[in-house]
This record gives structure tokens, sequence and C-alpha cells, in this order.
């Protein structure tokens, strides 16, 4: 039996509004290496603020966030991997 693999993206108890309404309450998930997942959940659910906490373009009230580095994240194996730009 092999191990799992670290996650590439974790949030654990996220909790996250806009001004006094808080729109998470706890959320949690994490993201492994060759996973397919989807985000599903009604209107209003908090899907594109997970999102944007992920990205960092909402700041969480609590959060426990950790992203792998980008050299620990396999090229998919039908593409070729480029470095980033800038990297002669």
């Amino acid at each position: 039996m092999s191990a799992v693999p670290e996650p590439l993206l974790e949030l654990v108890d996220v909790r996250a509004g806009y001004g006094a309404i808080e729109v998470l309450h706890g959320v949690s998930l994490a993201l492994h290496p060759g996973a397919v997942v989807a985000l599903l959940g009604p209107n209003g659910g908090g899907k594109t603020s997970t999102l944007k906490i992920c990205s960092g373009i909402l700041l969480a009230q609590r959060i426990r966030h950790e992203i792998a580095s980008a050299a620990a994240i396999p090229a998919h194996p039908d593409r070729p991997r480029h470095p980033p730009a800038g990297d002669d």
C-alpha cells in the first residue's frame, strides 16, 4: 500500500466574510496531486469565496492555508513543463 502524497493545497477550518457578514464557516479541503475535484453547492454557498481565499484575493478571518511549492507540482504527462517567464 502506498502512502497518500502531501496535498498541493490544503485549507483547514477557514472562516471568512465580507465586512460583518461571515460567509465561510469552517471550510476544510485538501487537493492531492492527480485528483479531479469539483466544488459544488447552492447559489450563495461560498464556492467563489473559497476560490478567492485559495488565490489570496479574499483574506480569511481565520485560516491555515498551505500550498506546495511549484517545483513539487508535476507537469501533465502530455504537456511539456515550461519554466516561468524570465527564467532563461
